[in-house]
């Protein structure tokens, strides 16, 4: 890592304050900057952020900063200077919606505080659509996005290719709001029928894309919790980027929740308005858990039996009943927009092969295995990348192979320190499966284990 005298060191390239008269306030050199945050999250649309500085020339007022100025920032590592490495928003700059002040009487100056966000999510909340769509959800999506009458992004758009066509009317609905309706009944076409779409911004541009899409990537980064400080000298820098300053277990699964929002089980009624039949489809947990690729091979959950009929967690799909109705002709297409005349073939949403799925992945990223941590401040990081971890068993110092790992980063904040030139990056993190294979025990077995033989799931 030439080039970085220091674990956290950044360069601050560019931070400019455009009033709405054009008045062009330097936050680097007309302030004393203190902090600069930068939020992006997996289940947010859009990027937000702060700056904190001390104003003691009283530009708040002179200038005057009311709440619609435009920011342009840029920062790097040292050394970095791949366009994909770098956090750059000078061609597309952010909007300043809050102003918070507090007199310093001691510093005879302003602290001041500006909360920014992405221009886009200005946009949205201007905007509504009233319009019919006839056309793949990707092309929907990409629409929306640049539109020059709806978000009209200049930023980079990474669109995953859908199955089938859609026809849509769109009652007056906000842009964003329209596509996360989208994300949650679209397949993917690239990878294996995945329903898992996200739609978020980070700080390469906007994504729609399925989890799977974001398994894919190489990891970006190897880290270790360990208590052990490198060498600061400029070859083992890498060694010390990979500690982890903190690292937190926050969420360890909930297994009630998990239930009721039909993680390991559900059924699904879907009724065909058309045929006017219905059927029934059963989800369980480990029956389904190889439908889709996963971050690594094996589920978070014990099949251990839990009742004298041999039922596993995954067996009570009575926990969560999902209805939901269909239209559909022999050919599996939808009946409701199919059209013989012109041959125009609308694929069916067939619900009995994502809805389930879906709901099951997303009670995992809310529900499942989390974690905190704080890391050294690379700008190459951002959400929806891949890292690996790697936790000690205590008391041996050898791996934890059950919260060891592959993670996906879900939110983070990049914390710049102005005063101290250190970069901090907080980040939330989390998996969808383990490593290891855990251990199953019969009822036999927990009835060994519980001493009087077996009387419940867990010998109690």
């Amino acid at each position: 890592m030439s080039g970085i005298n220091f674990v956290g060191e950044f360069e601050l390239k560019e931070l400019n304050l455009t009033s709405v008269q054009g008045n062009v306030l330097n936050l680097i050199s007309d302030v004393n900057l203190v902090a600069i945050d930068i939020f992006e999250n997996i289940f947010k649309t859009g990027i937000t952020g702060s700056i904190v500085f001390a104003d003691t020339n009283n530009f708040i007022e002179n200038m005057p900063i009311i709440g619609q100025e435009r920011l342009t920032f840029k920062a790097a590592t040292p050394s970095f200077v791949n366009k994909e490495d770098i956090i750059d928003f000078t061609e597309t700059p952010f909007i300043v919606y809050k102003i918070q002040k507090n007199e310093d009487l001691s510093a005879n100056a302003n602290l001041v505080q500006l909360l920014f966000t992405s221009e886009e999510t200005i946009t949205n909340y201007r905007k509504r659509i009233s319009k019919s769509y006839t056309d793949s959800v990707d092309n929907i999506v990409e629409d929306i996005l640049t539109n020059e009458l709806l978000i009209n992004t200049n930023k980079e758009v990474e669109i995953e290719p859908t199955v089938g066509n859609r026809r849509i009317v769109v009652p007056n609905v906000q842009p964003f709001q329209l596509i996360k309706r989208l994300a949650r009944e679209s397949i993917s076409k690239r990878n294996d029928g995945s329903p898992h779409f996200l739609f978020f911004e980070n700080k390469n541009g906007y994504n729609f894309r399925t989890l799977q899409d974001l398994y894919k990537q190489d990891v970006k980064q190897l880290y270790n919790l360990s208590d052990k400080r490198g060498d600061p000298k400029e070859e083992n820098l890498g060694q010390e980027y990979a500690r982890m300053v903190q690292f937190t277990l926050t969420a360890n699964k909930d297994l009630i929740k998990n239930t009721f929002t039909g993680m390991l089980g559900s059924k699904l009624t879907t009724h065909d308005i058309y045929n006017k039949n219905y059927e029934v489809f059963d989800y369980g947990y480990f029956n389904n858990f190889r439908d889709f690729d996963r971050i690594e091979e094996n589920p978070v959950y014990s099949e251990t039996v839990v009742d004298f009929q041999n039922n596993t967690l995954g067996d009570f799909e009575n926990s969560k009943l999902f209805l939901h109705p269909t239209s559909t002709t022999t050919d599996y297409l939808d009946a409701q927009h199919y059209t013989p005349e012109n041959q125009t073939q609308f694929t069916s949403n067939k619900s009995h092969t994502w809805m389930q799925d879906r709901m099951n992945r997303m009670a995992e990223y809310k529900n499942g295995i989390t974690a905190s941590m704080t890391v050294h401040g690379m700008t190459s990081l951002t959400v929806g990348d891949m890292i690996d971890i790697s936790i000690p068993s205590l008391p041996s110092d050898k791996e934890d192979t059950y919260y060891s790992g592959k993670y996906l980063i879900t939110a983070l904040r990049h914390s710049f320190a102005v005063p101290e030139k250190t970069h901090l990056i907080d980040m939330i993190v989390k998996k969808d499966s383990i490593s290891s294979n855990l251990p199953a025990l019969t009822p036999r077995q927990q009835g060994q284990l519980g001493g009087k033989g077996y009387r419940g799931g867990y010998g109690f």
